[in-house]
């Protein structure tokens, strides 16, 4: 009992090790989109944030498939260092690296050839389409490099450099705030100076990042590889839960675009976009927490530590609800300063539609830092069916129902609703989730 009492302190002292950076790195990772929106609503007004906020599912996609490829990998990558075997570390690491490049550059090409369509798919309605579209295209130029410098993120992770990954990430949040201040304020650059200063962000990110990997200095480092496509097959199935938890943040955001701009149209939008970047900071928490336990958990995989496994997730609740509280507490404070950041205070009607839509969208934010965790940890254990389940019960399974059912009612504020509701139904087929795989996860090795 007194060894597994000290082996449980030894594992909640790593969870905070790789938890906190991977926190941190990722909120200033999210700052790249917040701080735009900051920019614009301050500089260019209420219609241009609307612009931006229809472009940012975009961003979220982008992200969800930067994830998909780099923790994908990571979790091979972390299972066989578990295994002992460096070699076939390193392969993974290499595959992963050279599809990340070569499908970013795929995405940049048809993204540039179809940027019409796709921003009219988005929402933006005709007064705001141009400005949706200008910012879409300046942003997009910079994918190869958006999508590389979230998956060398992931990677130093599981080189055991968390902390180097949280600096980069911090770093790269720096260098977008004070670009945006110079593109959007003396050089009148307008949308293009706020999408070109998120899209240089993460140029100092991969450039304080790649010696590491390039001269060698852990155990992932490139080498001579012989082009497998069943690694890659793998590396894209154990991502595809990270991929479908950062994809349904955009998948959520993209509905609710569409529903809130024909129930209350561009306020409403204006309205979303500030609750879209609240919502982007304070998710951030639990999806750094999840992607800073992931080296941790997929270890414990490939040495078959089940038990393990579970402590690491049961801290990782307890810290995730604590979370959730301190966040929903915050913002009945916070509401109106954290509004008056992004909206004129003068503007009076927007304002309060504005903080009253915070308090009801965040009201469930607990449950979120449940879901959002135990998705996580179950793609970090490689249980792909159930880690997406949890995903799409999110993002469009319970939140389109939901939405719908809600557009009926004539109180335009019961929208902002949809979310928080489908949260708390969520989190409960994520309890049954987890505890059958829990289930099926240890009778596998009796």
């Amino acid at each position: 009992m007194l060894w597994r009492d000290i082996m449980k302190k030894e594992i909640r002292k790593n969870i905070l090790k790789y938890a906190i950076p991977g926190i941190l790195g990722l909120v200033a990772n999210s700052l790249y989109i917040v701080v735009d929106g900051i920019f614009v609503a301050k500089m260019l007004g209420p219609k241009p944030l609307a612009a931006v906020t229809t472009v940012v599912p975009v961003v979220e996609i982008l992200i969800a498939l930067s994830l998909m490829i780099s923790t994908g990998g990571g979790i091979y990558i972390s299972i066989f260092q578990g295994k002992g075997d460096l070699k076939k570390s390193r392969e993974y690491f290499n595959h992963a690296l050279l599809f990340s490049l070569v499908s970013s550059v795929v995405i940049l090409v048809l993204s540039l050839l179809f940027r019409e369509k796709i921003v009219t798919v988005l929402g933006a309605t005709p007064d705001i389409h141009a400005d949706a579209v200008e910012y879409f295209t300046w942003f997009i130029l910079f994918v190869p490099i958006f999508m590389l410098n979230y998956a060398l993120g992931t990677w130093i992770r599981n080189d055991g450099k968390p902390a180097l990954a949280m600096a980069t990430q911090i770093v790269g949040a720096v260098v977008n705030i004070v670009l945006d201040y110079v593109f959007m304020g003396p050089l009148k650059m307008g949308l293009a100076g706020a999408a070109i200063a998120t899209g240089l962000g993460p140029v100092s990110g991969v450039l304080l990042l790649a010696p590491h990997f390039l001269l060698k200095k852990g155990d992932l480092y490139l080498e001579k590889f012989k082009l497998q496509m069943s690694k890659i097959k793998e590396i894209l199935i154990g991502g595809l839960p990270s991929f479908s938890l950062e994809f349904s943040l955009g998948l959520m955001t993209f509905f609710c675009n569409i529903f809130i701009s024909r129930k209350i149209g561009v306020d409403g939008l204006t309205s979303f976009g500030v609750v879209g970047y609240i919502n982007l900071i304070f998710l951030s928490v639990f999806l750094g927490m999840g992607q800073g336990t992931q080296p941790l958990v997929s270890r414990f995989y490939g040495q078959q530590d089940f038990e393990d496994i579970r402590n690491v997730y049961y801290f990782s609740l307890k810290i995730s609800v604590a979370l959730g509280v301190f966040c929903y507490v915050f913002l009945l404070v916070a509401a109106r300063p954290l509004t008056s950041i992004f909206i004129d205070s003068n503007n009076i009607e927007l304002t309060n539609a504005t903080v009253t839509a915070i308090k009801l969208f965040f009201v469930t934010f607990p449950c979120t830092g449940i879901n959002v965790i135990t998705a996580n940890l179950l793609a970090a254990k490689h249980s792909v069916t159930s880690s997406i389940l949890i995903s799409l019960l999110r993002s469009c399974i319970f939140l389109v129902p939901t939405l719908l059912v809600l557009n009926i009612f004539s109180n335009s504020l019961l929208i902002w609703l949809a979310v928080p509701i489908t949260e708390a139904i969520s989190v409960i087929a994520t309890f049954i989730l987890w505890k059958r795989d829990s289930y099926n996860m240890t009778n596998a090795y009796l």
